[in-house]
């Protein structure tokens, strides 16, 4: 396993943007649990739950859990170089999602397809890095 010091500039991208996916995971699924928990406390007398807040708190669990997996193996794969392949499949998929929904805003025309530039940022900075790095340990 390779220290952080030890890491060629790839290998430091994925591991950075890996915690950082972390982060973001954890944030996501305190949030969607914790709208669940205020949907469900919602009283019958005052229109009961609504089915858009629980489906929207359902879908940011999962999209956590999706970014936390990606980011713990985003973390095993900075540190041992043979286990990038999962992490490599995951950016592509991350990539191919941020381009449909900078596309599907745009023709939406709502224009909020500037919120999702960062996503796209990130997610081909993490395709480019994978893909360095899986190039590197097939080559070898």
């Amino acid at each position: 396993m390779a220290r952080f010091r030890d890491m060629d500039a790839h290998e430091r991208i994925i591991f950075i943007l890996s915690v950082i996916n972390i982060f973001s995971a954890t944030v996501l699924i305190v949030v969607g649990f914790a709208a669940n928990l205020a949907n469900m406390s919602v009283p019958e007398s005052s229109g009961g739950q609504s089915a858009e807040v629980m489906i929207a708190s359902y879908v940011y669990m999962g999209l956590g859990a999706i970014s936390l997996v990606m980011g713990v193996l985003g973390v095993m794969a900075a540190r041992d170089v043979r286990k990038i392949m999962p992490v490599f499949i995951l950016s592509i998929i991350s990539l191919a999602g941020s381009v449909f929904s900078i596309v599907s805003a745009l023709i939406s025309g709502n224009g909020e397809a500037s919120r999702y530039l960062v996503n796209l940022f990130t997610s081909t900075l993490m395709f480019y890095a994978t893909w360095s790095v899986y190039k590197r340990v097939k080559g070898k």
